[in-house]
């Protein structure tokens, strides 16, 4: 208790300081925050929050990169941007590339079989190759005693590395490979180079099938691999500044839209893609010196594929319109007595983002405190030079990526409310008209002139919340 009474004594103070000094606001009376804060907070609905969290964790449900639950709720999110009349953008671009096979025997009897991959396989037509297939060994070129040119060769793992036995099928003119294993058990393996020839793999038995078919007979097979791309989507909207001292620079607001496989993704991150909406509404209505851009990014699952095309397809000049990018993922567990809203940058160095978060935090008497990740979409921003963070609340829950990632199992409601009046408190104050100055897109000197009081109270807020919070430096 005598922990929680300082901090307080010092966010007290703090707010004197930062209210007179940086930004020469009031308070409106019983207010908690400066009164541009109360501009954020006051509106905040988490009715609101909860009702797009539920839409999407559970009329859509899991939304796994590339599958039409994605696309779902891509759409959802452009039309509630519409809706707030904002004019949406929806950028599709190849998120994964996905290996199918099959093997069918045609002749002498028919069967399906699902072969392994073989990394380096060529692809087939869409219809497949059919050819007789011819039994060649361990792929020696001696073992090639028949005349395998237009046919596809079968061949027994071992002695020889993948890649020697499929050239030299393909120098005899194979127009397909099949390599069985020798032991009991399904394989798959590389072979060292790319080949415009199918190469599989089967197991021992199914591999003594074919062995004992050869022996009564010619047999037919159709061999296909294809790879077939999946496509997701980038949801971007747009508030242009509109003021008379507006400028040309952006402040984003972001979150992934995707999930993982079977799970619903309430926290993970529903809540990043409710905050973001909600902030998109207040917004909406107030002028700014900045555009403000939200842009909601598919496939971080897989790599923060999304965020990664995003900056990509921009040009150097627009990129350095960007002074500073909010990402929020997982903002609202219900998990822990105790809650804290961490403000991530990719190399632990505190930016714009985190100070004006932190700063945020303070006058709206909520701890912020920054640490270190590359494991969301604001790295994609950073290692182009752009200052960004990612916001995600401490301690991590026990349903991340699972089914109880759910609205009952993992979302407080004041949890969510309180993340985004902070990350909403904190973006406003640098996109309002009176607003401080920034320099080549680091932050300006108003803010530096509290450092030392940002510095002050992330030291008392790390020992109040030193049991749950885990830097990552």
């Amino acid at each position: 208790m005598l922990k929680k009474s300082r901090v307080m004594l010092l966010v007290l103070a703090f707010i004197v300081v930062f209210s007179s000094v940086a930004l020469a606001d009031t308070y409106a009376p019983g207010q908690t925050g400066a009164a541009f804060d109360q501009k954020i907070a006051a509106r905040v609905d988490g009715d609101k929050l909860i009702e797009h969290i539920r839409v999407l964790s559970e009329d859509i449900g899991p939304r796994v990169a590339g599958t039409p639950e994605e696309w779902e709720a891509a759409e959802y999110i452009a039309s509630t941007l519409g809706s707030y009349g904002y004019e949406t953008e929806i950028q599709q671009y190849v998120s994964r590339n996905v290996s199918t096979r099959s093997l069918v025997q045609l002749t002498p009897v028919e069967a399906n079989f699902n072969p392994g991959s073989m990394t380096g396989s060529g692809n087939t037509p869409a219809e497949g190759v059919t050819a007789e297939l011819v039994y060649c060994g361990l792929g020696y070129p001696e073992d090639f005693t028949e005349d395998v040119a237009g046919k596809i060769a079968l061949i027994q793992r071992g002695e020889l590395n993948f890649g020697v036995k499929a050239q030299n099928a393909f120098d005899r003119g194979a127009v397909g490979v099949i390599i069985f294993n020798n032991v009991s058990g399904s394989m798959s393996g590389t072979l060292g180079q790319n080949f415009t020839i199918p190469v599989v793999s089967l197991t021992l038995a199914q591999g003594q099938y074919f062995l004992d078919q050869l022996d009564q007979g010619p047999v037919t097979v159709k061999l296909t691999v294809a790879t077939v791309p999946y496509y997701s989507p980038n949801v971007i909207a747009s508030k242009p500044a509109k003021h008379k001292d507006a400028n040309d620079q952006v402040v984003l607001l972001t979150a992934h839209l995707d999930s993982v496989a079977n799970a619903p993704g309430a926290n993970d991150n529903a809540s990043g893609v409710a905050g973001v909406l909600e902030l998109a509404k207040i917004l909406k209505g107030y002028q700014s010196v900045r555009e403000v851009r939200f842009v909601l990014f598919g496939a971080e699952e897989i790599g923060l594929i999304g965020s990664q095309r995003y900056v990509a397809s921009l040009p150097e000049e627009e990129l350095e319109r960007i002074v500073a990018v909010y990402n929020m993922d997982m903002i609202g567990t219900s998990w822990g007595d105790e809650s804290i809203l961490i403000a991530w940058t990719s190399d632990g160095q505190r930016n714009i983002v985190t100070d004006t978060a932190i700063a945020a935090g303070a006058r709206l008497t909520s701890a912020v405190l920054p640490s270190r990740t590359t494991r969301s979409d604001h790295n994609s921003f950073h290692v182009v030079g752009i200052p960004a963070a990612c916001f995600l609340r401490l301690p991590m829950e026990p349903y991340y990526h699972r089914p109880t990632d759910t609205i009952e199992m993992n979302i407080g409601k004041d949890r969510i409310e309180d993340s985004v009046k902070i990350i909403g408190s904190a973006a406003y104050s640098i996109i309002r008209p009176e607003s401080p100055s920034l320099e080549n897109s680091k932050i300006g000197e108003v803010m530096r002139e509290i450092d030392e009081n940002l510095d002050f109270i992330i030291e008392e807020h790390m020992e109040t919340y030193e049991d749950i919070y885990v830097p990552r430096l």
